[in-house]
């Protein structure tokens, strides 16, 4: 084996040295990686030797106290030739001492371990999806990100422009009656419609307001079973004008396109909200200073629409525009929180904002995630083609997670060898 090693960092030491600037040499290295990463057989395993692989596999695998899956998924790994080689893991691997590979193959194999989980890949960034309210990380907290315009043909603004104006005063009219006051289903979805409504037509957000605006929606269909006739009139009046609003938007229908296809069954998709709302309070509870109040407050408002409660002036199911704008709203939040941890960057505005991410915060956030684990994985299983990104990025934030953990016992160590106390 100390042969071996000796040759094997012989060969690093060569590669190393070659001048990628000379003459043939960038050939040389292309053709070293292309046949490291090339299948150990051209043709294919002979058939002889494919079964006495599976007898050698099928006895390691009878051992399983000795860990030799990590040898035997390294050699299939390198029969079909479908994962590059990482060449750091594989130098640490071969120059593991002699006096670990002589403690035997559960002691060995465990160091290997170790060594693979270590030198793993960072995940990649999810995709981001349609969503009413995008977050960044800045200044030192996930925030809500600056919305986009509004969008319209240019012969269609000026009539949008006026039913923006005419909706702000109907809205504000409804809101000063006692009647819409008194009633806080009505008096909160006024308030959420308004405030997405925006002081004039470039600050409106469309997506956001169609959200709410669907349940206003809603509540105007019954405007006169709970409201008394001014404010119920003011109702009805400011959601026909949403309704007509929406419509001349094309931002709104390319956000409904993007949440009209199934997250999953309905029954999926409502286990997925009390998932998703338990682990973002968790991780919010950890370091509340890490989740700025603009960001905290649109998390509360989407969970609020989303989730199901006994109201005696309307429905308690939310509807299915509600649970997937919150479910695409935390899931903005929770990949931005765990973005900051990853480096995983989005728009050029976000690459520097987490470079000023303090050792403290990252542990705190690691950790907090890492305490919303079981919710952040049962999301992940229920819905996929949401939250599959989740297990990767979870695995790789629990390990920066021990490495904090070390951090701080080495830190708690140092500082008690030093504690003036102990001089006493």
């Amino acid at each position: 084996r100390a042969a071996r090693a000796a040759a094997a960092d012989s060969l690093a030491t060569r590669l190393d040295g070659l001048d990628s600037t000379e003459p043939g040499q960038p050939a040389v290295l292309e053709a070293c990686a292309a046949l490291a990463d090339a299948p150990l057989w051209h043709d294919g395993i002979p058939d002889e030797l494919a079964e006495m692989w599976a007898d050698l596999k099928a006895h390691l695998e009878n051992v399983p106290e000795e860990g030799w899956d990590v040898w035997t998924t390294w050699y299939e790994d390198r029969l079909a030739g479908d994962r590059p080689v990482n060449k750091a893991l594989e130098l640490k691997r071969i120059l593991i001492p002699d006096a670990e590979w002589r403690q035997g193959p559960a002691h060995v194999n465990g160091i290997i371990r170790r060594l693979i989980e270590e030198y793993k890949p960072k995940p990649s960034a999810p995709e981001q999806k349609p969503t009413p309210v995008r977050f960044e990380f800045r200044e030192g907290a996930v925030r809500k990100a600056q919305p986009d315009n509004p969008q319209t043909p240019e012969k269609r603004r000026s009539g949008a422009e006026q039913s923006h104006k005419a909706i702000a005063e109907l809205l504000d009219r409804a809101l000063s009656t006692n009647s819409a006051r008194n009633n806080p289903t009505v008096a909160w979805t006024l308030e959420k419609c308004r405030a997405s409504l925006g002081g004039d037509f470039e600050s409106l957000e469309v997506a956001a307001l169609g959200v709410f605006a669907a349940q206003l929606d809603e509540l105007a269909k019954r405007a006169d079973d709970f409201l008394m006739g001014e404010a119920a009139a003011s109702v009805v009046a400011s959601n026909a004008q949403l309704q007509f609003l929406l419509r001349q938007l094309p931002q709104w229908a390319d956000y409904v396109k993007g949440v009209d296809e199934p997250f999953g069954t309905p029954q999926q998709e409502n286990a997925a909200v009390r998932a998703v709302k338990a682990a973002i309070e968790e991780v919010v509870a950890a370091e509340p200073g890490l989740v700025a109040p603009d960001a905290n407050r649109e998390l509360e408002d989407y969970a609020t629409a989303a989730v199901s409660e006994e109201r005696a002036d309307g429905p308690t199911e939310p509807s299915t525009l509600a649970t997937r704008s919150y479910l695409r709203v935390a899931g903005d939040f929770l990949a931005k929180y765990t973005g900051a941890l990853l480096g995983w960057v989005w728009s050029p505005v976000e690459k520097g904002a987490q470079k000023g991410l303090e050792k403290h915060a990252e542990a705190t956030m690691a950790g907090a995630l890492v305490g919303a684990k079981s919710y952040l994985l049962y999301l992940a299983e229920i819905l996929p083609a949401e939250f599959a990104w989740i297990p990767s990025a979870m695995a790789y934030v629990a390990r920066l997670h021990g490495s904090s953990k070390k951090d701080d016992e080495a830190a708690k160590g140092k500082g008690a060898s030093t504690d003036p106390a102990d001089g006493d």
